[in-house]
């Protein structure tokens, strides 16, 4: 490549003979598990040899010599260390896909000029460490490190490793985009996410050469899965032996469950008699249900006082008059009347513990209905000590499969995600929706309920295209069994807005904003909290469509009224304070916006504490008034509590610790510290175009510091090249 000075285009052409002698080599059940430049020797014909399968592994050693042949013994690992994959560091268990990753390797080096890891002087623990854990630079992020690196020493040390043919931008350009995606994957630390063959890889490349899309695609849990499959072999075999042993305990029992049989139906016909005052009763009340009055909320709240005062005279009959305080706790709740709902179901288990105890399944239920009540009002450590006591009764006298235990699992799993335990919010809905399914199959009104709030989780982990996806099925649902009319339908339809949003599909979020604030208004009048929810996305998309003006009367409105409905220290105000502080300071109103944000950060801290995610946004907005007043040095100090805060409460590379580390990229350029900052600057760069995409207003924006970084600290060239890229995805009409 180096001697016929070869472009990036013949380079990979090259690279594609590479592919198919290792794909005819893994035909051939042979893992070469050492490939790197110096084993590959190219003819002056441009014939690819592959060479040294010294300690090359066979597959099936039977079917490929037909005979037992010994293995090598060593004392040291058979490997390159520099070329080695994770699993041949760790000395785990070695497949095709290690030839896949040192394939990566190759490639990275013939495109770049260099490997993605630096490890000349490290000691063995060092390499482990960097080869296992750390992530490499994209390709075209770690080329513009090489040329700022060469414009330092005056001249690029490994030049002779580049496409001579093409200019640095050029460079750039080409490898930005597909290529860092094919690149990527290919160096995934877990074998599942790479490509499966080389066949696969060569596929790609021949579609990128073509002008096609390419089929690499981001990660998903189901790779995850399949990877905890694999590695737990045993286990899962185990699994399958209790199982077995299962279902023939489930044969076992069906005999005695049959003479119980009559007994149940005899009981049945007693309760239903019960049931019949009930009902007659409970049709009264859900004509409140918003639900069912579809707006006629004045109407809900008389029938709601009569159902009370009716109740209070049932002394004689408990358990009716408790079954009516939950009803009416419920519907009270739905009209965002929080603290009517917490007495009305605070007597209904008062009534439930003295008749029939704590360990009673109606009374557990009624203690989740509580539970999610005080969880709207922003108590979410009530609500929590709430509903883990009702999941406790729930699983001691429930079978763990039953659908109360899941109901109680997802609203717990959405005050877990409140407090910011994200990753125990996962796994309990998660949990909450594989029995949900299992009992209802997937078109169910509670199966869409727990899709909402992972979707949720999904959006706050950073994994957007998957949230979309869950909201997506909930919103697929809930059109299908519920009426256009229905706050649940509507609430479906206002969180997929709010993930295209964040997505930058602004002309989709749009119009699902609008749906939804229709509906609500029809529902729930125009003071209810929910109608606020809606308000202030819709406000916001309007913000990130450049309508700051039309978008400030939606958003005082809803701050006015989440500050009727929750007083003055509610999370959701404080939320609002934020977006509001945020909408002045793009109206140039520093001062205002500052108040605002100031408000906003001590309400958070006081209602949810000083480290929860919610205390990030207020504090980084109060970082950009500060820069945007001259004022870097100050705005570092907040930059700093920001970025600790969401390294504690999120993944390293979430989006939101990238957008942190960003900010303190620009706050150092303007503090001329340029080294520091370009690693931050470029690291935020990588995360937002894999996450959002190139053109995404977060990954422009990151764009133009870069352009300033570089136009302050002399190095024109690469700022022209990311000017070039702005102005390229500008005049594209970029989001």
């Amino acid at each position: 490549c180096d001697t016929y000075k070869l472009t990036i285009r013949e380079r990979l052409n090259l690279f594609l003979k590479v592919c198919d002698a290792v794909q005819y080599a893994h035909r051939k059940l042979i893992v070469h598990r050492d490939l790197k430049p110096s084993n590959i020797l190219v003819t002056n014909e441009g014939v690819v040899k592959l060479l040294d399968f010294g300690i090359a592994k066979a597959l099936r050693i039977d079917d490929v010599f037909g005979e037992t042949i010994p293995l090598t013994k060593t004392g040291l690992l058979p490997l390159t260390p520099v070329y080695a994959s994770p699993e041949q560091i760790l000395g785990e268990q070695i497949t095709t896909s290690s030839d896949i990753y040192q394939l990566g390797i190759i490639v990275y080096e013939i495109l770049t000029g260099f490997r993605p890891y630096e490890l000349t002087g490290k000691t063995p623990s060092e390499i482990e460490r960097i080869i296992c854990e750390e992530e490499p630079t994209r390709p075209s992020t770690a080329l513009t490190k090489l040329h700022s690196s060469s414009e330092d020493n005056g001249g690029n040390p490994q030049a002779e490793s580049s496409p001579e043919k093409s200019s640095f931008v050029q460079l750039h350009r080409m490898l930005r985009g597909d290529l860092d995606t094919i690149v990527m994957q290919l160096l995934h630390k877990e074998p599942d996410r790479r490509y499966d063959s080389a066949d696969q890889l060569a596929a790609d490349i021949r579609k990128y050469l073509a002008g096609k899309p390419v089929s690499a695609h981001p990660d998903s849990w189901a790779y995850r899965g399949r990877k905890f499959v694999r590695r737990h072999r045993f286990g899962v075999a185990a699994m399958g032996i209790i199982i077995v042993l299962l279902i023939g305990y489930g044969i076992t029992i069906t005999w005695h469950s049959q003479r119980t049989q009559a007994a149940f139906e005899q009981a049945q016909q007693e309760a239903e008699k019960a049931e019949q005052v009930t009902n007659f009763l409970m049709d009264m009340f859900r004509a409140s249900d918003p639900a069912e009055a579809l707006g006629d909320t004045i109407t809900a709240r008389v029938l709601l006082e009569r159902g009370i005062e009716q109740a209070e005279q049932l002394d004689d009959r408990p358990g009716l008059q408790a079954q009516i305080f939950d009803v009416v706790g419920q519907v009270y709740g739905r009209l965002g009347l929080y603290d009517k709902a917490i007495h009305s179901l605070e007597q209904a288990i008062e009534i439930r513990e003295n008749h029939y105890g704590e360990m009673d399944r109606q009374t557990a239920m009624t203690r989740v209905h509580l539970a999610n009540n005080v969880r709207k009002t922003g108590d979410y450590d009530e609500a929590s000590l709430e509903l883990e006591d009702a999941l406790s009764v729930q699983r001691r006298i429930l079978d763990p499969d039953h659908p109360d235990v899941a109901y109680t699992l997802s609203i717990l799993g959405g005050v877990r995600m409140a407090q910011g335990k994200l990753e125990e919010s996962e796994s309990l809905l998660r949990e909450a929706l594989a029995i949900q399914r299992n009992a209802y199959g997937s078109d169910n009104p509670d199966v869409a309920e727990t899709l909402n709030i992972l979707g949720l989780l999904l959006d706050e982990k950073g994994a957007l295209d998957e949230a979309i996806s869950y909201m997506g099925e909930s919103l697929r649902i809930r059109r299908n069994l519920l009426s256009e009319n229905d706050p649940r339908l509507a609430m479906s339809i206002n969180n997929l807005a709010m993930l295209h949003r964040k997505r930058g599909d602004y002309e989709v979020a749009e119009p699902l904003y609008r749906e939804a604030l229709e509906v609500k208004r029809e529902i729930f009048g125009d003071d209810h909290p929910s109608v606020a929810a809606t308000l202030n996305g819709l406000s916001l998309v309007l913000q990130d469509m450049g309508m700051v003006e039309k978008a400030e009367p939606y958003l005082r409105e809803a701050f006015s009224i989440r500050q009727a409905s929750f007083g003055d220290t509610h999370p959701r105000v404080a939320g609002s304070l934020n977006n509001l502080g945020n909408l002045l300071e793009d109206r140039g109103k520093l001062e205002e916006a500052a108040g605002y944000l100031h408000e906003a950060r001590d309400i958070f801290r006081a209602s949810v504490g000083d480290e929860h995610p919610y205390v990030a946004f207020p504090t980084l907005g109060l970082s950009r008034i500060l820069m945007k007043q001259d004022k870097p040095q100050e705005a570092k100090s907040y930059i700093r509590e920001a970025l600790e805060i969401r390294e504690k409460s999120l993944h390293g590379s979430h989006w939101q610790v990238a957008e942190v580390q960003a900010y303190l990229g620009h706050c150092l350029t303007l503090l001329g510290n340029f080294e520091e900052a370009e690693n931050l600057l470029t690291g935020g760069y990588d995360t937002f175009a894999s996450e959002f995409g190139q053109d995404h207003k977060n990954t422009q924006r990151v764009v133009q510091w870069l352009v300033d970084l570089y136009d302050q600290w002399g190095k024109k060239e690469l700022a022209e090249a990311y000017r070039s890229e702005r102005d390229e995805i500008s005049g594209q009409g970029g989001n």
